[in-house]
Formats: C-alpha cells, structure tokens, sequence
C-alpha cells in the first residue's frame, strides 16, 4: 500500500474535541514549534549556586557606564543585585536605633542558650525581619563578633525580639554597651496572596458583612517595581515606598557610619538630607503602586501615588511624575514639568508598561495610553478600552512593538487596537487556572523564538507550576508544566534568566537538559496527536509499519533517542486499546534525519493518534518532521 504522511497543523488545540481536531496536536510539555514542526526545548543551567532570601518575583537588566551587566532582583523578603555570580544585598532600611542612655545594653541572654533577648522599645519589625548590630561588646560569653552582623529576628512584642547566635552563652544578664547601632530593613512581604474576614477586607462594596475578600494588596504577595535612571535604579514595593539605588553610592544606609554596604535609599529621605524641607519635600510621594522613567525627558512616573498636598492620603488613580531630569522635584511650579492627572474608570490603576511612543496604563477595568506632549500639559491620557482586564500587575509583556497581556478571561493584544487574543488554549488555561493566586501570575517573551510566556499556578497549588506560550510569527499556542517565579528575556543578556522556587537564578535556552541541580537530568519533554483516521473512520485501519522522520541535532549525547507510540482505538470517546512504541536513535556524533528507518509495527483500529516522548536520557534534543506510516483499509467491524 502507499505511505502516507502524517502531516499535523503546527500549535496545540484544546478548543475543540480531540476527533474534531483531526490532524492537529492535543497534549504536549516542554515543545516549541519551529517552522510549524514541533521540537524539545532548550535546557537550563544555574547562573550561581547561591540562593537569595525569599522568592523572586522581578527582574531587570542593564548595564552600567563601567560596562557591569547587572540584574535586579526583586523577592518578597530582599532586593538584590547580581553581578556575574555575586549578589549583593541593596534591601532598603527602614530605620535605626542608637542603644544609648536608657537603651543602653539591649541584649540579654540566658546561660547555655543561643538565643538573644533584644530590648528596643516601639521596634516596628515584623517576625522574619533582618536587623544589623554594630559596635556591640561581647556578652556573656556572646563574642561580638556574632552579634555584630545581620540577623533574621524573631518577633516577642512591640518592644522586644529575639536572635540566635552560634555560641550558647556561659552566662544570663544583659550587656552589649551604650554605643550600639541597629539598622532595620524592611519588612518582608508576603510570600503568597491570602485572604482575610471581614467588613471592608476587599474592594468597595465587593462583599457582604463578613464575608472574606481579599485583604489589602499592599499587605499581599510583596512585589518589586523597578526601571532604570540612567545607570541607577528606581524603584518601590507595589504600594509602598519609592526607592533610589545609587549604582556607585558609597554609602545608603541611614547611618553615616554604617558599615552595611550601601543600599537604596527611600526617595524621600535622600531629598531630605541634600537638604529639602517643606512644603516640596512632602510632594515627594511615599506610597505608590507602580513606578516608571519615562522615555522621553527622564520623567520619574508613579502609577497610583498619595496626593501632592502631603496630606498622605493615597489616591490609587492617580498618575504623578516629577520634574524632567530630576528624581526629588514633585512639586508643580511654572518653572518645571512636574504634575499629576487622575484616571477615571477602575477602581486602582493595576500595571503600566512601555511601548513605542507610549506607556500603556492599565487599571482594574480599562486601559490607557500616555503621551509626553511638552508643555504645559507635559502628558497626555487617552483611553483606548473599557471593560477590560489583567490578570496581574506582571502578566503583561511587550514583543515585537506589540503588547500582549493575560486577562482575568481572556488573552489581549494592542497592536495599535485593543483586541482579545484567540487562543485554542483558552479554556485550558483559565479552566485549571488558581484564581486565589492570580497575583502571581508573570509573563515575559522569548523573542529568539518569537515567543510570550505566561506562568501561572493550578488547582490549589500556590506556587507557579504551568506556562503557556503563544507563537505571535506563527500565531499558535502551546503549553508545558515549569516551575518559575520570575523570568526575564535574554535582552542584554546571552540567554534568558529565570528563578525555580530554590531560589537560583537560571540561564534557559542553555544546552538540552535541566541542569538546575547538582547534576543533568532529561527535561522529560513530549507531544501527542489527536485522533486520526481513513476517510470519515466508517473503516477500521491496518497499520504494519512506521518511518519517522526526525533529526537529533544538538543532541550531546552520543545516542540520543526517542519514543514514537501509535496507539489505536475502535471508537471516538472509546478507550485506547494496545499501545506500540518503538524507540528511535541516531549518533549525536554525525547527526542524521531519519527517513528510511523503517519501524515495524501491527495494530488495527477505527482511530489512531501518534506520540512522541523525549528520552530519559540525559543529552537528547528532538524535532519531528513528516513520518509516514503503511496504512489500509481493514473492513468495517
């Protein structure tokens, strides 16, 4: 009999039934299609054995004046900047305490024990807080050197905590000096978002008397908000605070003397020590939601901001931009570009990125386009949409001049119109998708391969553990299970960098296997077919035997293999009968598309799909071209 050829439409699609998407691809993970063919996708491999503290949510790239390629690392415990295989810890300090007078010899410890009592009246940190001492003397058999560095505190009352050192101590009292300097970071965020009880614990009016919402999300899911200032950093935590790291500051910290490396430093308290005072310095914003440098003039843009009058009162659509050039001037005077324009559909303005000659806005029902105009507007505000969503302040992504987003129903795309996105992974998606988490969602592009990315969790999972990929070149969907919290194009960079929920930074698109680990394992990548038959399937087929059509280059390993599986079945919605799975190999040494290699194989059935399953062994890269297989008719029962 002829060979046919088994020609499949490129993309996944679970739109439709299986039989109704005949000659089209079903299941699949870890594949990409390339040229409408389908392949394994790239390998990963650490960037640094060293884990961050918290789990990274943002990334930013850029490279300084002095030619360093840095990334910026946002968790919600830490801020971090890496440097080749270093991070250095710029987390901003909340305040500092001098141990002196009545405060004097704040610690007291309890003999053979390795924890510390700390006594600091009216603190203000949180259970999981870092805290630096210096200047401390030993105590109790304490060496000072152990008490005069960072530690993660844990929280007793408002006016005392507790540290743990290595040295138990020979003795119980308290001690340390009248000279010691404690430094606060931060508050670390929440790790997951999470629900709270009662009245006004959501939006407006989104629930009854004591019903749960959701709570605050400046109090959720800490994430970081940050774009360059030439070679420096902006940056705040969604709703909260704005930050400015000094790429070559010398020092940040609160205190002169610190010996903490330097670190970002809140906007507003760098303002005041260069000597600003009232009223333009309570113009300076103290909690926003989402921060940006504009493109043109280097405006400094807050997205959501408290209100110019420094009354503190946070308006959450409320645009606000300083003066052109200058990142503490918030005041609006004839004499410079500062001001603000407040938005009016939504309730809070959610996300804004950049795109060609604009930033696009988005609040929690409607999307805006943002202009620099000059004077003396400064900026313009259109509304291109109504009625539309973002799933996160992070699942939006811009490729190609065209940007992409994820709705709370829907894909989006603006490509000069706001228009949903078709995607025949749709109900996929938002069918397994966990809505509690839903803040969690990330989305970024992989251009190499003309890709946008989303990451998202399922079920009950509270930790990201699925993507799905939409091809805009070829303008297909696909689909695969992957653990990441954050992810960033390669852009600057030769690959892109990604964080697993270890906590290490990983380059993809690097080799063929997972290599997050201490060794390489296979990445455990397939795809499957959805039904196919002869005709309209009123016969049953014979099929004898199979050639495949695939190519192992780039493969690493010297026979890298693969598994094709026909499996067959008497009728739609049946159940598969026996299943027959050849393996098929090749030399990585002198790589080969095999065409003629003929697999024998004997099935019968009214409907047959096709397999494809990566090896476990590790080194193995696959794409699958055109098999054909020796197919008849065999009757009607």
């Amino acid at each position: 009999m002829p060979l046919q050829k088994l020609q499949f439409k490129p993309g996944i699609n679970k739109e439709i039934t299986n039989y109704s998407n005949e000659q089209g691809w079903n299941k699949g993970d870890k594949i990409r299609f390339k040229k409408g063919f389908p392949e394994q996708i790239g390998g990963w491999t650490r960037v640094a054995d060293t884990q961050v503290v918290g789990t990274p949510r943002t990334l930013i790239n850029w490279i300084a004046l002095d030619g360093d390629n840095l990334v910026g690392v946002g968790t919600n415990i830490k801020y971090y900047v890496l440097d080749g295989q270093t991070y250095s810890d710029k987390t901003p300090i909340r305040s500092s305490t001098t141990f002196s007078g009545g405060a004097a010899n704040p610690f007291t410890t309890v003999s053979g024990s390795t924890t510390v009592t700390v006594t600091d009246t009216g603190h203000g940190a949180d259970d999981g807080s870092y805290v630096t001492f210096k200047n401390s003397s030993d105590v109790n058999g304490v060496p000072a050197a152990e008490l005069n560095k960072e530690h993660r505190l844990t929280y007793v009352n408002a006016n005392s905590y507790t540290i743990t050192v290595t040295t138990a101590a020979t003795g119980s009292g308290s001690g340390g000096g009248s000279t010691i300097v404690g430094e606060y970071q931060i508050n670390p965020g929440q790790e997951i978002f999470s629900y709270t009880s009662g009245w006004s614990s959501g939006s407006w009016s989104s629930g009854g008397w004591g019903q749960t919402g959701f709570s605050d999300l400046a109090q959720q899911l800490r994430l970081w908000v940050h774009d360059n200032y030439g070679e420096d950093i902006i940056t705040n935590v969604y709703q909260g605070d704005i930050f400015y790291l000094d790429k070559n500051g010398t020092n940040s910290s609160t205190t002169s003397s610190s010996t903490i490396s330097y670190r970002m430093r809140a906007i507003k308290s760098i303002a005041q020590a260069d000597g600003m005072s009232a009223p333009a310095l309570n113009y300076i914003p103290t909690q926003v939601t989402y921060s940006m440098v504009s493109q043109q003039a280097r405006h400094v843009i807050c997205f959501g901001a408290d209100k110019q009058n420094g009354s503190g009162a946070f308006d959450p659509l409320l645009v606000r931009w300083s003066t052109s050039e200058d990142y503490q001037t918030w005041q609006p005077l004839a004499t410079n570009s500062a001001g603000d324009f407040r938005l009016e559909q939504g309730s809070q303005i959610v996300s804004a990125v950049k795109t060609r000659q604009e930033i696009l806005i988005f609040t929690d029902t409607a999307v805006y386009a943002m202009q620099y105009v000059g004077f003396p507007y400064i900026f313009s505000f259109n509304l291109l949409a109504s009625n539309i969503s973002l799933m996160s302040p992070n699942a939006v992504s811009v490729a190609n001049n065209i940007v992409f987003w994820m709705g709370r129903d829907k894909f989006y795309v603006f490509d000069g119109q706001v228009r949903a996105l078709p995607s025949t992974l749709r109900s996929h998606v938002y069918d397994n998708i966990n809505t509690e988490q839903e803040f969690q969602v990330i989305s970024g592009t992989n251009e190499e391969y003309n890709e946008v990315w989303w990451f998202y969790p399922t079920g009950t999972d509270t930790q990201i553990n699925n993507y799905v990929v939409y091809n805009y070149l070829e303008n297909i969907w696909y689909y695969g299970t992957l653990s990441r919290s954050a992810w960033l194009d390669s852009g600057l960079r030769q690959y892109p960098i990604a964080f697993d929920y270890n906590r290490r930074a990983l380059n993809h698109e690097v080799g063929v296997d997972d290599a997050s680990g201490s060794g390489s394992v296979a990445i455990g990548s397939y795809i499957e077919s959805s039904d196919f038959d002869i005709g309209d399937g009123d016969q049953f087929s014979f099929v004898w035997r199979m050639i495949p059509d695939l190519t192992f280059t780039g493969s690493e390993s010297i026979n890298p293999d693969v598994t094709l599986t026909l499996t067959p079945r008497d009728y739609t919605g049946g159940s598969y009968t026996s299943e027959t799975g050849k393996s098929v190999q090749a030399s990585a040494l002198s790589p080969q598309e095999l065409y003629t290699n003929q697999i024998d194989i004997r099935i019968r059935g009214r409907q047959l799909k096709l397999r494809i399953d990566g090896s476990d062994l590790v080194g193995t890269k696959w794409q699958l071209g055109t098999p054909r297989i020796d197919i008849r008719t065999d009757g009607r029962r």
